[in-house]
């Protein structure tokens, strides 16, 4: 006997209505205090990157400044403690070329897109570069507020690297 359609339980909704989607629940938590949707940040990854610098990288016509970092130009010089010049500005090209190598570089573009020129963090095999540089004492926090760099310089200054190493 098959029951009627007045003996079966109703569902208001389909079990898949039910389930909110995973995207549609983060886009919720990303909700600013006006309510609007915030854009998730999106990633691309670069290939065949050419350092500029230590602080500017070029993929193609598309050239990314480190965010969150002051670097000094590839033709800087720096003094040490003897009064002595050398150049620190390659020695930070150079230090990061040695990081990235032939490796691709993951970028997070900013929020209005990728641009020809653009201010982004980006990462090689998961090391944040802006990071890395600031630890090593080839660039200086532009943000001294930000923990994770502020304490990067501050054990760099302590080690004596990079820039460190010199007396300015």
């Amino acid at each position: 006997m098959t029951p009627s359609a007045d003996t079966e339980p109703k569902s208001t909704q389909v079990e898949s209505e039910k389930a909110v989607p995973p995207e549609q629940l983060a886009a919720l938590k990303d909700k600013d205090k006006t309510g609007a949707l915030t854009p998730q940040a999106k990633t691309k990854r670069y290939y065949r990157v050419t350092v500029r610098d230590g602080g500017t990288l070029q993929s193609g016509g598309v050239v990314i400044r480190l965010s969150g970092i002051a670097a000094r130009d590839a033709d800087a010089t720096c003094k040490d403690d003897q009064g002595k010049s050398w150049h620190c500005g390659a020695a930070a090209k150079a230090a990061l070329m040695r990081l990235i190598r032939a490796r691709a570089v993951t970028c997070e573009l900013p929020k209005r897109g990728e641009h020809n020129i653009f201010l982004a963090r980006r990462s090689v095999a998961g090391t944040d570069l802006s990071t890395w540089l600031v630890r090593q004492g080839w660039a200086t926090p532009r943000e001294p507020n930000e923990p994770a760099l502020a304490e990067a310089a501050a054990a760099a200054k302590s080690e004596k690297l990079g820039l460190w190493r010199s007396a300015e």
